[in-house]
């Protein structure tokens, strides 16, 4: 769940501040100095990048030696969400033309255009349905704007051909979702901008795509959802994934509870200074990884059971705890749940043992 995934990162800091605290205590008389440009840097989640180009900042990811990226691979995150749109089409091609024009229509919520993330899902996508032109040798990712006249230099109509019939896929309309106060991947902007372009060409609008979940589900509430038309979006935030039962298209998990694992670990191995891949991809990781594939499929059931989850103010102390245990004890790992079922609280703890690195 997207709460409970953040924990862990939190722990982290924590650590870290307890690090150099232990560090500059004043009950040692060796007292040691490190320059602040040879201590080991750990990026994650997201590749420091340009912010109005994307591109990545190739000084901050070699400022040093001991410098390094955790996330998930873009382009291939990205790749498998324009996919899964197009596969969803194919699969029901029966239905998804809802006015009958023989012309498969999506809009794209855009999160950030400075940003490579959704610079490369946004790539994705377009590929993937055909709808991509080439702009200095890549793949322009660039908001279309209005295109229901499929006119626009961003994008360019494909064509679909499925069970003997061709169709034409075009994108809509695309735009960056960014409010009046400058913030990007704006949930809210996302609503409206589904209410904007629902009033002017809603009958058209066949599919609904966006860079996140947090976007895509607002698009979902505010009008895909009645409407029946599918969304799909990214991150497989917990509401996101609770709502495919309820219409919604599909989602992409970054295993977020595993990048939090893989930047403590490599965190912990250079402070430690060992050999930086202790404890990745040796027994320690895979079982780590078991616990989020186990963690997934938790998600996916809720999708299908009536869950309400408790207080997270109620379930953070007992998560903090198993968390900082599965630091601090290399030996164990923990996965938590908290949840109702006809009222019953419950809570589901479930403890691997790791072997030593």
């Amino acid at each position: 769940m997207k709460k409970s995934r953040i924990f862990p990162l939190l722990v982290g800091a924590a650590l870290s501040s307890s690090l150099v605290a232990c560090s500059s205590g004043s009950g040692s008389g060796n007292k040691t100095s490190v320059d602040n440009s040879k201590k080991p840097l750990v990026w994650f989640n997201r590749q420091p990048s340009n912010s109005s180009t994307g591109e990545l900042d190739k000084e901050a990811l070699n400022f040093n030696d001991d410098t390094y990226y955790v996330g998930f691979d873009a382009n291939q995150g990205a790749e498998l969400q324009g996919q899964m749109v197009l596969d969803y089409i194919k699969a029901n091609i029966d239905k998804i033309d809802r006015n009958g024009d023989g012309i498969i229509g999506y809009v794209l919520a855009i999160g950030d255009i400075g940003h490579n993330d959704s610079i490369a899902r946004t790539c994705g996508v377009r590929t993937a349905l055909g709808t991509a032109v080439k702009k200095d040798g890549s793949v322009d990712s660039s908001p279309a704007g209005t295109n229901v006249d499929g006119k626009s230099k961003a994008v360019q109509d494909a064509t679909l051909e499925v069970n003997g019939k061709t169709y034409t896929v075009r994108e809509l309309a695309s735009q960056e979702m960014k409010n009046s106060a400058g913030a990007t991947w704006d949930a809210a902007t996302a609503g409206n901008a589904i209410g904007t372009w629902t009033a002017s060409f809603g009958k058209q609008i066949d599919v609904v795509v966006s860079n996140n979940d947090g976007m895509g589900m607002s698009m979902f509430n505010a009008w895909a959802k009645d409407n029946k038309v599918p969304t799909f979006g990214y991150d497989a935030n917990s509401d996101a994934v609770a709502a495919i039962a309820e219409g919604y298209g599909g989602t992409i998990s970054q295993h977020a509870d595993v990048q939090a694992y893989l930047t403590l670990r490599v965190l912990r191995n250079a402070l430690d200074g060992v050999d930086i891949d202790t404890g990745i991809g040796t027994p320690a990781f895979f079982s780590a990884f078991r616990i989020s594939a186990l963690f997934v499929a938790f998600t996916a059931v809720s999708a299908l059971i009536p869950i309400k989850f408790i207080s997270f103010a109620t379930a953070a102390t007992a998560l903090i705890g198993i968390s900082v245990a599965s630091v601090m004890i290399p030996s164990i790992a923990c996965l938590f749940a908290a949840f109702t079922i006809s009222g019953i609280s419950i809570v589901l703890m479930i403890s691997f043992s790791i072997p030593s690195v």
